[in-house]
């Protein structure tokens, strides 16, 4: 199980089709376009939206302070929704 978190905040769970690994475009359609990984920790990974600055998203403040907890640079705001998701779902 997956957690989407929106730029509003609202977090949500998700699961993927097939109830174990999430395929491309099913990340893809969560955060709305080509997808980017920061990975969190050795168990987590973060999906975003790779064209986020580009398409003006509005900043993630839950997904910029995981980010920043994480060891991310400082001046990087994470952008749009976001897929957080364990290493074994993902192919």
């Amino acid at each position: 199980m997956a957690i989407v978190i929106a730029p509003d905040g609202t977090r949500t769970t998700l699961t993927p089709a097939d109830g174990r690994e999430f395929t491309l475009p099913e990340m893809q359609a969560v955060v709305g376009g080509y997808i980017e990984l920061v990975t969190l920790n050795d168990h987590q990974q973060m999906w975003v939206n790779e064209d986020g600055h580009r398409l003006g998203l509005e900043i993630n403040l839950i997904a910029t302070q995981l980010y920043h907890m994480a060891g991310g640079r400082p001046e990087y705001p994470v952008l749009g929704t976001v897929l957080i998701t364990s290493g074994n779902e993902v192919t």
